[in-house]
């Protein structure tokens, strides 16, 4: 929805440049509307942003159409930005290439197909293009909704050695979301510093910390909760378990 997207765009983006304010060099997986790109691009320091997205017909589309590059500010046409029309796991397997920071803007896991993208084996892919102090972000489903999925992502990139702050958001059109922040070295929350001269509608300093806050109806057992393979992509039920309404 373009009444609020940028709560999402916003939470996924600026997050971890609040935690890595010097980043230099971003990898996007999916996120082919360019809306995550829009808001990278705010960074002047940025030196450039690869963007991999399964599908050429999404990211032409919002190329051209005059509405969708108005939303997106025509970021997928910019200078810096690096287009690789591929499968996510297929790029991340190959690339040699290191990232500062790297953005998992990818459709929830719900088939087999997207759910490899959650999996730990894809995490270690990942962990392997991250600079020495780089960061990798993912959007998580809801916590509300798929309360078990999104625990069992964050247990499956501390299962792939990263250190992990999950966070979550309440978007109108579509309720509360979840994200999760990790990298290889513990991260504090009171060291996070949005940029003052970055324009957001979103976030600010004062609520930022809360984010990261979870009430109880968001919460589980963590020992109940199994991670995310190839072999056993336990997600795929949990996902399914959670959509589907099922308590």
């Amino acid at each position: 929805s373009s009444l609020d997207e940028y709560r999402y765009h916003e939470s996924l983006v600026h997050i971890p440049f609040a935690a890595l304010p010097m980043a230099r060099r971003v990898l996007i997986l999916g996120g082919g509307d360019g809306l995550a790109a829009r808001e990278v691009l705010k960074y002047p320091e940025l030196e450039q942003v690869t963007l991999v997205d399964l599908d050429p017909a999404m990211t032409e589309i919002f190329k051209t159409e005059d509405f969708l590059v108005q939303l997106n500010q025509g970021s997928l046409s910019h200078a810096k930005i690096k287009i690789v029309n591929q499968d996510a796991y297929k790029f991340i397997e190959q690339d040699e290439n290191l990232y500062d920071i790297i953005l998992v803007d990818l459709p929830d896991p719900s088939h087999t197909a997207l759910a490899k993208l959650y999996s730990h084996e894809f995490y270690q892919l990942a962990k392997k293009r991250l600079s020495f102090k780089g960061l990798i972000v993912t959007q998580s489903t809801s916590p509300f909704f798929a309360r078990e999925a999104f625990w069992s992502i964050y247990k499956t990139l501390q299962k792939a050695g990263f250190h992990v702050l999950p966070y979550q958001v309440d978007i109108p059109s579509f309720g509360n979301w979840g994200f999760q922040l990790a990298s290889r070295y513990p991260l504090e929350i009171k060291r996070f510093r949005l940029n003052p001269s970055i324009s957001m509608r979103f976030l600010n300093l004062q609520t930022l910390p809360s984010l990261f806050m979870f009430p109880e109806d968001l919460l589980v057992d963590l020992n109940t909760i199994q991670i995310n393979s190839l072999i056993q992509p336990r997600l795929l039920t949990y996902y399914a378990k959670g959509w589907n309404g099922i308590r």
